[in-house]
C-alpha cells in the first residue's frame, strides 16, 4: 500500500480510500485528466498491476528452518549424536531435507502460478488530454476515461463505473455465480452523491447496478442509441482493487481459529509439561545416583526428545506435500500448506449452489392468475394455468394480462450473438443466446416469445419514444 500526504488533513494516508470530489460533477467527468493529473496520480497509486514479488530461495528457505519443529529436530539431532546414536540421527535428518526441499519447491510454483494468474495486461482506448489514444492497462489511474465497448477488451482492467451504454459481465471469478449480470449506466442523481457511496464499506445495490470490478469478464458490450461509446470512469486500481483485495487475502490469510489448530497446541503444551516434569525428576534422581554432570544432562534432555517426537513433524511434511502434489494435479494451487491438514480433518462439506443440494435446472408446472371474489372485497387464486396461451388474453382490464405482461417484462435477460464460423467470412453463422438469471429465463420460456433487441420496425420505434426513454438505455423488444 502507498501513502499520499494530504494537506487539508495534514496528515499521512492510505490511497486505498481515495475519492475524488471532481467525481461527482456531471458530464465534466466525461472530460477525464490531462497529462499533469496523470503524472500526480500514477506516482501515488502506481502501476495498474498485480505484481506479486515472489521470495528467493534463501527468504524461503529461511522462514522454513526458523519454523519451532525444525529448530527442535537440529537440537534432537545434535543431541543424538552427542550420544552415539548416529544412524537414527542421520535417518532423521534426511527426512526433515527432503520435506524442506518438496515444501520449498511446492511454494515456489504456486506462487510462480499465481503471479502469473494476477498479473493482466491489455489494451485499452482511454480519454486524455482532450483526445482518444490507446496506452496500456497498467498504466491508468483512477479518474481516467476508457472505453468499454472496444472490441480489444474482454476482461476488465480495473474496478470502473459505468458512466454510458450497458454491458454483460462475468463475475463468476469474484462471486462464483455463473449467471452472467447485466450492467447499466450509472444514474445522474447517484453520482453527485458518488463521495458519500464510497465512504461505506460496502458498495450498496444502486451503485452495484453500474459498477464494474476488476477482472470480471466482458460478454457483451453495447454503444448507446445515439451510437455513442461505452465509457467507464476508473476507480481504483492495482491492488486497491475488489480483485486486488481477493488476491492480498489469498497471499496473507487471517489467522484460522480452527479447533484441529488449538487442540494440537494443547497437546504439545501437555506433553512439553510431561516432559519437563520427567526432566526434574531424572535430574533428581541422577544426581542422588552421584552420575557425571554429562550424563546427566545427556539423559535428562533425551526424555524431552522421547516424549516430544522429532520426527512427527517431518512425517506430516511429507504427508502433506504428497496431499499438494496430488491437489497440483487438478489445477487446485495452495501457498498455506497448513490449511491441508484442516481440510483432512473434514468430514462433511455442504454447498448452497444449484445443482448440489438442489437439482440443476428448473421448470415451470404452471402458474395461478389472481381473481376478485364477487360481493367480498378479496381476491383468490384460480387454478393452476398450465399453457400460456390461456393467460395472453389481448385485454388490459384482465388480471391474467397484468400478469402476462409482468412475466413478458419484468426480468434481466438480455440476448447475445456468437459468430461460430468467424474464421470463415463466406459461411459466417450468427446463433443468438438469451443469457440471464435461470428463473427469468424458464418464466420467458414458458411464455413461448422470442426477444429481438434493436429492432428497425418503425412503429415500435414510435412507440418506445413515446416512452422517453434515455439515450444510453437500449429498448429490448419482445414478439410472438
Amino acid at each position: 500500500m502507498n501513502l499520499y500526504y494530504s494537506p487539508i488533513e495534514d496528515l499521512f494516508t492510505l490511497n486505498n480510500d481515495w475519492v475524488d470530489p471532481y467525481w461527482s460533477k456531471y458530464p465534466a467527468i466525461l472530460d477525464g485528466i490531462n497529462e499533469e493529473v496523470y503524472k500526480n496520480r500514477n506516482l501515488i497509486f502506481g502501476s495498474n498491476l498485480l505484481d506479486i514479488k515472489e521470495k528467493s530461495v534463501f527468504q524461503l528457505l529461511t522462514d522454513e528452518i526458523l519454523h519451532p519443529f525444525y529448530i527442535f529436530q537440529v537440537f534432537s539431532i545434535l543431541l543424538w549424536l552427542a550420544d552415539n546414536y548416529y544412524y537414527y540421527a542421520f535417518c532423521i535428518f534426511l527426512i526433515s531435507i527432503f520435506s524442506i526441499v518438496e515444501t520449498l519447491i511446492d511454494t515456489k510454483k504456486s506462487l510462480k502460478r499465481m503471479s502469473e494468474i494476477s498479473r493482466f495486461i491489455c489494451d485499452v482506448r482511454v480519454w486524455r488530454n482532450g483526445f482518444w489514444k490507446e496506452v496500456k492497462s497498467s498504466e491508468l489511474v483512477p479518474g481516467d476515461i476508457y472505453e468499454i465497448s472496444d472490441p480489444s477488451i474482454n476482461v476488465l482492467p480495473c474496478d470502473s463505473i459505468l458512466l454510458t451504454g450497458d454491458c454483460i459481465v462475468n463475475e463468476s471469478m469474484l462471486t462464483g455465480e455463473s449467471v452472467p449480470v447485466s450492467k447499466i449506466s450509472i444514474s445522474q442523481d447517484l453520482i453527485l452523491d458518488l463521495e458519500l457511496e464510497f465512504k461505506k464499506t460496502k458498495i450498496s445495490t444502486a451503485l452495484s447496478k453500474s459498477f464494474l470490478y476488476n477482472g470480471t469478464k466482458v460478454i457483451r458490450s453495447r454503444k448507446t442509441v445515439n451510437n455513442e461509446p461505452s465509457i467507464g470512469l476508473v476507480v481504483k486500481t492495482g491492488f486497491n482493487t475488489t480483485k486486488g483485495e481477493l488476491v492480498r487475502s489469498m497471499l496473507f490469510p487471517k489467522p484460522n481459529g480452527f479447533k484441529f489448530y488449538s487442540d494440537s497446541f494443547k497437546y504439545i503444551g501437555v506433553m512439553s509439561v510431561i516432559a519437563m516434569l520427567g526432566f526434574i525428576s531424572s535430574t533428581i534422581n541422577f544426581i542422588r545416583l552421584g552420575l557425571d554432570w554429562s550424563v546427566i544432562i545427556l539423559r535428562a534432555l533425551d526424555l524431552i526428545t522421547i516424549v516430544v517426537p522429532p520426527a512427527l513433524p517431518a512425517t506430516l511434511t511429507i504427508g502433506t506435500n504428497f496431499s499438494l502434489s496430488r491437489l497440483r494435479e487438478k489445477n487446485i494451487f495452495c501457498i498455506a500448506p497448513t490449511r491441508v491438514n484442516v481440510g483432512g480433518k473434514l468430514d462433511v462439506m455442504c454447498f448452497d449452489k444449484t445443482g448440489t443440494l438442489t437439482e440443476e435446472g428448473l421448470d415451470i408446472m404452471g402458474v395461478h392468475v389472481s381473481k376478485l371474489i364477487k360481493d367480498r372485497n378479496s381476491y383468490e387464486f384460480s387454478d393452476i394455468i398450465r399453457d400460456s396461451e390461456e393467460i395472453e388474453v389481448l385485454d388490459n382490464k384482465s388480471r391474467s394480462f397484468d400478469l402476462f405482461l409482468t412475466m413478458l417484462t419484468c426480468h434481466s435477460l438480455k440476448v447475445i450473438e456468437n459468430n461460430d464460423n468467424f474464421n470463415d467470412t463466406s459461411n459466417v453463422t450468427v446463433t443468438r443466446e438469451i443469457i440471464g438469471d435461470p428463473l427469468d429465463f424458464k418464466m420467458f420460456e414458458f411464455l413461448k416469445w422470442e426477444m429481438v433487441e434493436d429492432s428497425n420496425d418503425i412503429e415500435l420505434s414510435k412507440f418506445f419514444k413515446s416512452f422517453k426513454l434515455p439515450n444510453n438505455i437500449s429498448p429490448d423488444v419482445c414478439c410472438c
